[in-house]
């Protein structure tokens, strides 16, 4: 009986042990870079966040070490041939304690291309087609295009991946800010550039209407951890140390 009992306490320490971490088919990476889909390689210091990666068939599996503040940790991106797609998914009650269902399910969508990333976000509220706080992020390694979409929402189109691409493309068109003396119309896009300098992250919003300065007007700056542009929290942001307005 005192073997039995210390060969499940071995086995349960054996079981408990492996659910923190992935299996041997995963490889350990300092962080993962969404832009050309591949584990970045650095050291690894004590403390430092990191990604495991596995790759299987027509998918990209990445586990974080740090979980966003739903608790995900794990991301899977499918090659769907001339893109790559993730979907996430997160529930949440709208209203705390109460009887009815007032469950919002955010929607988080990923098309990546080119080093291009178009991030679709979209929340329903029970299951509805009420579509709340849609937006459209087109990301590239040196700019930001955000576009309020909170007039327009289409879930179902037979294939948005060439829909947002088109846009990506077509913003400055599709999009038009306008603006004069007596009439303004609310901006359908912001342009950001942004410019890393070691660990820390300049985001500069762009007025289209001052084209004298290239960069923008700093918006926005951030030190990253280990993990950079993968962090699910986006770095902290340190802006109040900087004056305003610094336009470049």
């Amino acid at each position: 009986m005192k073997r039995l009992l210390i060969l499940i306490l071995i086995l349960y320490g054996i079981l408990n042990y492996n659910k923190n971490i992935p299996n041997t088919d995963y490889v350990k990476y300092k962080t993962f870079d969404e832009y050309s889909m591949q584990g970045v390689e650095g050291n690894i210091s004590e403390g430092d966040y990191f990604v495991s990666i596995k790759e299987i068939e027509d998918s990209i599996i990445v586990i974080s070490s740090l979980a966003n503040e739903f608790g995900q940790d794990r991301y899977v991106y499918i090659d769907k041939g001339n893109y790559w797609y993730s979907q996430n998914v997160t529930r949440v009650p709208y209203i705390e304690n109460c009887a009815c269902d007032t469950t919002i399910t955010s929607y988080h969508h990923k098309y990546i291309y080119n080093d291009t990333i178009i991030s679709y976000n979209y929340a329903l509220v029970n299951k509805t087609k009420q579509a709340l706080n849609v937006s459209l992020q087109i990301k590239t390694r040196y700019t930001i295009i955000s576009i309020d979409l909170s007039n327009r929402f289409d879930q179902d189109s037979e294939d948005l991946f060439l829909y947002f691409k088109h846009i990506a493309k077509e913003y400055n068109i599709l999009y038009q800010n306008r603006r004069s003396d007596d009439y303004y119309e609310a901006n359908h896009y912001t342009y950001y550039n942004k410019r890393m300098n070691g660990d820390t992250l300049f985001v500069y919003e762009k007025d289209l209407q001052h084209s004298e300065y290239q960069l923008g007007c700093l918006y926005d700056v951030r030190i990253l951890n280990s993990l950079g542009e993968f962090d699910p929290y986006k770095g902290e942001s340190i802006m109040s140390a900087f004056s305003l307005p610094k336009c470049e």
